[in-house]
């Protein structure tokens, strides 16, 4: 807000619009990171898939694990109300379900090699990501 009291009634409604212009202009964030953290799923499992010798290399898991980490870490900053937060701790609490779906399916279901259902199958924790920043995206229109 602006630190004159002499604001006359009639610059009111630009001053609301040029506030609002300022707290939208930071609304891509959750939705850079969201999709973000959708790209970087979907690869992961797709890559164990694709690349096995990979799995039991620790850096890849390692490097992973801190971008969701600190993509979890941003959606959690740049959340306002308790509606939106609990919408990000549903997307990444789906996810990790859909990894742990993920990761029996390719362990236990799926053939060694990369078939176009284990790149399906890959995408899944992504979906969460995905649709979080969907909504976040439109919640900010």
């Amino acid at each position: 807000m602006t630190e004159r009291s002499d604001l006359a009634p009639q610059g009111a409604p630009s001053e609301i619009d040029r506030a609002n212009r300022r707290v939208r202009q930071d609304g891509w964030w959750p939705v850079a990171a969201s999709v973000l953290m959708a790209v970087f799923s979907a690869a992961f499992y797709i890559g164990l898939k694709a690349l096995p010798e990979t799995a039991h290399n620790l850096l890849l898991p390692d490097v992973v694990l801190a971008v969701i980490i600190v993509g979890v870490a941003a959606i959690r900053r740049s959340v306002v109300n308790r509606g939106a937060g609990h919408r990000a701790e549903l997307a990444v609490l789906t996810s990790v379900g859909l990894a742990l779906v993920t990761i029996y399916l390719n362990r236990f279901v799926m053939p060694d090699d990369l078939t176009p259902l284990a790149v399906h199958i890959g995408l899944l924790p992504s979906i969460p990501f995905a649709v979080y920043a969907w909504w976040v995206a439109r919640s900010a229109k």
